[in-house]
């Protein structure tokens, strides 16, 4: 198997729900490709839908969907946008931190659960706009915090993959 260390899944210019589909096959199929294991497959498609859901109904154009290997052991999916309020990750799922009468407001919670807590958001500083990413477990049980400290490094150092504009 090839050694994946960057895929810019999809880039887009302008919101696009319809799209949300198209873009959780191809997470599955990256985070697959670089041996997450099928179950976590399919809960990784489920938490990058959410995740870009939320950047189509609460972030700014450009978004873009990054999924790299971690040194520890981690494939991680995130998802970016321009816009510049950064959304606060709950713990994993409790009715007092999610506003469950308005019918929504689970995907975040979501995401922390079946996370396992690898999970985070981070600013594109000095650009603007978040990153808000997950880590699903290649090999062994990474670290949540070890595994957030990596991915803000990453993230502040500028570490980017090209982009590849799908329509």
């Amino acid at each position: 198997m090839a050694d994946v260390r960057d895929v810019v899944a999809h880039e887009w210019a302008l919101p696009c729900p319809e799209g949300v589909g198209l873009r959780r096959e191809f997470a599955e199929l990256a985070l697959g490709c670089m041996g997450v294991p099928d179950p976590l497959v399919r809960d990784g498609g489920l938490m990058a839908s959410e995740l870009l859901t939320n950047a189509v109904e609460h972030g700014r154009a450009p978004a873009s969907m990054v999924a790299w290997k971690s040194e520890l052991g981690c494939a991680v999916l995130e998802v970016r946008d321009a816009g510049g309020s950064l959304p606060v990750l709950p713990s994993a799922i409790s009715p007092d931190e999610v506003g469950w009468e308005r019918g929504s407001g689970w995907g975040l919670a979501l995401v922390t659960r079946c996370s396992g807590g690898r999970c985070g958001v981070e600013p594109l500083e000095p650009e603007p706009g978040k990153s808000v990413w997950f880590g699903l477990p290649i090999a062994g049980s990474p670290d949540a915090q070890v595994l957030r400290a990596q991915v803000a490094a990453r993230i502040a150092t500028g570490r980017r993959a090209p982009a590849v504009r799908i329509r």
